[in-house]
Formats: structure tokens, C-alpha cells, sequence
């Protein structure tokens, strides 16, 4: 008889460790669910802190940049004034080179994100992802057309400038043969107009309005 409150006890155990199971079970299960509504809440956070820099920052940035450069289009009515130019775009392209720089970095986080396989998130991320490359390549196009252009312009400035030269300095030889008509100066003279006439086909004058 007193055994049988033991041999009960010993029934009873079995059915303590189930619920015991069972209750820590519960727990880990929640704790998962936990873990996991955190990261998606950190992903949607991240989704938007995204979203909002995109729309704020980077977009009015560009639309910014792409305004400067479309109302200055200026080439310089000479060397100098083209050198002026070029150096200023130099450095506004380096600024501009941050924002691009800025674009990928957000872009990058943007494919993470899309990386984590969620639906909802690739929904909407992806097309601002490729919206963002878009304006980034346009305006680094925009940045190299402008480069292009200028440089060509101190080359064209630079060979006009030459040009002017050339002729400044024939009309002054040939002001001189007309007042030297000596025989012994001829031989002479000969030798500089071959040696002027040499020097103007190196001016390369009909490639100084070629522009892309």
C-alpha cells in the first residue's frame, strides 16, 4: 500500500517531462517567429530608409546636375577662355563624382536586399534599383560629352590661334620681298617661303570645327 503513491509518482513523471517538452517547445517556436518578424521588420526599414534617400536625395541631385550641365554648354571664344572652362568642369565633375559614387553604394544595398528573395521587397526596390543606374550612366555620359567638347575646343582655340600666327607672319615675309627684289636675296626668301609653307601644312586648320 504505501508503495503505490510511489509507483503513481513514477506514472506521473512521464506525463511532467511532456509538458515540460511540450511548454519548451512552445517557447523555441516563438522565439523563432520572433527572430524572424525582426528581420523582416529590419528588411522593410531598410526597404524604406532606401526608398527615401532614392526620392530625396539622389533623384533631385541628378535632375539638378543634369540642368546644370544641359545650361552650360559654353566652349570659350579662345585658349584661355577654354582652359577656364575646362578646368571648371574638372572640378564640378568631381563633385558630381560623389553623387554617382552615392548611387551605386545605395544601389548595392538595394541588390542585397532583392538578394534576400522576398516578393515584396524585389516589387518595389527592383525598379528603383534600375532607375537609379539609368540616371547615374546618363549623367556620367553627360560628364564625358562635356569633357569631350571642351578639350576639343582649347584644341581648336590653340590651332587658330597658330593659324593667326602663320598668317601674321606671311604677310610679313611678303611684305619684305616686296621691298628686297635683289637678286642675292632671292635664294634666301626662296628658302623661307618653302620653309613657311611647310609649317602651315602641319597647322591641320580643317579638323578645328569638327565637333561630336
Amino acid at each position: 500500500i504505501l508503495a503505490k503513491p510511489f509507483c503513481f509518482g513514477v506514472i506521473v513523471d512521464p506525463h511532467s517531462v511532456v509538458v515540460n517538452t511540450s511548454s519548451r517547445k512552445g517557447k523555441s517556436t516563438f522565439d523563432r517567429h520572433r527572430r524572424n518578424l525582426r528581420s523582416r521588420l529590419l528588411q522593410i526599414s531598410q526597404h524604406r530608409c532606401s526608398s527615401i534617400s532614392y526620392d530625396l536625395q539622389l533623384q533631385s541631385s541628378f535632375a539638378r546636375h543634369l540642368l546644370y550641365l544641359e545650361e552650360h554648354r559654353a566652349i570659350g571664344d579662345s585658349v584661355q577662355a577654354a582652359e577656364i572652362l575646362a578646368d571648371q568642369h574638372e572640378q564640378y565633375t568631381k563633385v558630381v563624382l560623389e553623387d554617382i559614387t552615392a548611387a551605386k553604394a545605395l544601389k548595392n544595398a538595394g541588390e542585397e536586399l532583392i538578394s534576400a528573395n522576398d516578393a515584396g521587397i524585389m516589387g518595389s526596390l527592383l525598379p528603383k534599383c534600375d532607375e537609379l543606374e539609368r540616371m547615374a550612366d546618363a549623367l556620367n555620359g553627360a560628364l564625358q560629352r562635356r569633357s569631350t567638347v571642351l578639350r576639343m575646343s582649347v584644341g581648336m582655340h590653340t590651332q587658330i590661334s597658330h593659324a593667326n600666327s602663320w598668317c601674321k607672319k606671311g604677310v610679313g615675309m611678303l611684305s619684305s620681298m616686296l621691298l628686297d627684289v635683289s637678286a642675292a636675296s632671292a635664294s634666301s626668301s626662296l628658302a623661307k617661303m618653302d620653309e613657311f609653307l611647310d609649317e602651315g601644312s602641319r597647322l591641320q586648320v580643317s579638323n578645328v570645327f569638327i565637333f561630336p
